[in-house]
């Protein structure tokens, strides 16, 4: 395997180092394009595409040697190398992915990953964001990305998971809890606007009494649709929760076939909202259900 003896931006004329005018443009340009927000990724493969060889014969870019150039001090700098890099720009750029990679350093693996975006503000709804900051005290944490909301809980990835283990045993215990009160089912948003127009149509002074009929039967079997897909969305929970067995923990093949959200309250509660509505929350008496609100 080719190395260079040098850094990339530098060459070696008449026995010293001196910069190269060609490869310092494209280093100078690479942390210019770092620091305005592109990735070690979108960079290397940049610099493929364009052929620019970091080796002669040899432009296969990687993340990882972008990472090395920018971490490489000696472009600022030194006896025996001419600066290219300035040192203000030079900490800017390793200050940029120092907080890029505390801000992307989530737990997010083949396991964790459906949990991670399923997870919801109890509070408005928004989606809360795992960030992991390995300076801080509470390596892990939760943030509301509803500016208006930013509710931030302090929750590892497996406390969230032992929670969530303990309510999917509560339905595995009393498969009951995932039934549907049909009395508290929210309607979809097309029924409710089918209602909206049927009130608007009733307060009209020419009331079209057959249109009004046609629109109240059609509405009505909207409802009826819903009930009988959410019955049958039910009762396929049911069947799961009755053929699984207990769970020493957490087990992303149940969850994935019958969790369609994970509710975070401010004070670390954590609720599923099962894909019939249902929200199974902790310390409810067995049978004692909770329909969306």
């Amino acid at each position: 395997m080719k190395n260079r003896k040098i850094p990339f931006g530098y060459e070696m004329q008449k026995g010293k180092i001196q910069i190269s005018s060609y490869e310092s443009e494209i280093l100078r340009q690479i942390f210019q394009d770092y620091i305005a927000g592109n990735n070690l990724k979108e960079l290397a493969e940049l610099l493929t595409e364009q052929q620019v060889e970091y080796l002669p014969g040899m432009s296969a870019w990687n993340k990882n040697r972008i990472k090395r150039i920018l971490e490489d001090k000696r472009y600022t700098g030194d006896d025996k190398y001419p600066m290219i890099i300035n040192n203000q720009i030079f900490i800017q750029a390793n200050s940029i992915k120092a907080e890029r990679r505390t801000n992307e350093n989530c737990i997010v693996n083949a396991k964790n990953k459906l949990i991670i975006y399923t997870v919801k503000c109890a509070y408005c709804g928004g989606t809360m964001i795992h960030k992991v900051d390995r300076r801080s005290k509470c390596v892990e944490q939760w943030l509301c990305d509803n500016t208006d909301c930013r509710t931030r809980i302090n929750m590892t990835i497996e406390e969230l998971k032992s929670a969530i283990t303990s309510l999917m045993n509560r339905c595995i215990n009393d498969p009951s809890i995932a039934d549907q009160d049909e009395d508290k089912q929210e309607l979809s948003a097309e029924i409710r606007l089918m209602e909206n127009e049927i009130d608007r149509m009733t307060e009209q002074a020419d009331i079209d009494e057959s249109e009004i009929q046609n629109r109240i039967l059609e509405c009505a079997e909207k409802k009826y649709e819903q009930i009988k897909s959410k019955t049958h969305i039910t009762q396929r929970l049911k069947a799961e929760f009755e053929r699984s067995s207990l769970l020493s923990d957490f087990y992303i093949d149940l969850f994935e076939k019958t969790v369609s959200a994970i509710r975070m309250n401010i004070d670390g509660e954590v609720s599923l909202v099962l894909k019939n509505g249902n929200i199974i929350r902790k310390g409810e008496s067995d049978g004692k259900r909770s329909s969306s609100a």
